[in-house]
């Protein structure tokens, strides 16, 4: 399912939620919690195993550094950390759904962020990545979204950081692209 506003790291409020549903910043609005609703789906007969995860996020942990001040802390079994929350959050789906494949998805550029702090997150996620084999896909390098571009003019987003319909589409090429390149390579192997 689809999550506005969900962010990876915790904050120390940060609680199971499965039934909160506000599509903006908040405490328990995070991917552990969207995982634990998918396995509460699974559960209950009311999802099928996936067989293809993507996790698109980064952004907001980037953007509200007062929320999440410890993003990018060297904090390797912390949920407040990116990198202790991505590896808590991918050993959680490998044991949910061993036959899936999980693709990680880098934040894209955006006005609210500065570029350098998305690159930070997009190469924190991309380490984790390749610590567990698994593809990620960097839009902060690859989407046509620029940070740049889009303080001239909004183009691929409306305002900035939320795609328009041209950036969603485009973005959506280029991942499914590099999705089914990943699928293919996880066959050669």
């Amino acid at each position: 399912g689809r999550r506005s506003g969900a962010t990876w790291t915790h904050t120390p409020n940060t609680q199971r939620d499965t039934k909160e549903n506000i599509g903006s910043l908040g405490d328990n609005n995070v991917i552990m919690n969207q995982i634990c609703r998918l396995e509460e789906a699974i559960n209950d007969g009311s999802q099928v195993q996936p067989s293809l995860i993507l996790i698109a996020a980064g952004t907001n942990d980037v953007c509200f550094k007062d929320k999440r001040p410890h993003a990018f802390a060297p904090l390797e079994f912390s949920l407040e950390s990116l990198q202790g929350i991505v590896d808590y959050c991918c050993l959680k789906l490998f044991r949910l759904c061993p036959q899936a494949q999980v693709v990680l998805i880098t934040p894209m550029q955006t006005i609210q962020a500065d570029t350098a702090d998305i690159h930070r997150a997009g190469d924190i996620i991309e380490a984790r990545g390749q610590y567990f084999h698994i593809p990620v896909i960097r839009l902060d390098y690859h989407s046509d979204v620029k940070s740049q571009n889009e303080q001239q003019a909004f183009k691929y987003t409306y305002d900035g950081t939320h795609t328009s319909e041209l950036g969603a589409r485009s973005n959506g090429y280029y991942i499914a692209q590099q999705v089914r390149a990943a699928i293919e390579l996880s066959k050669h192997e």
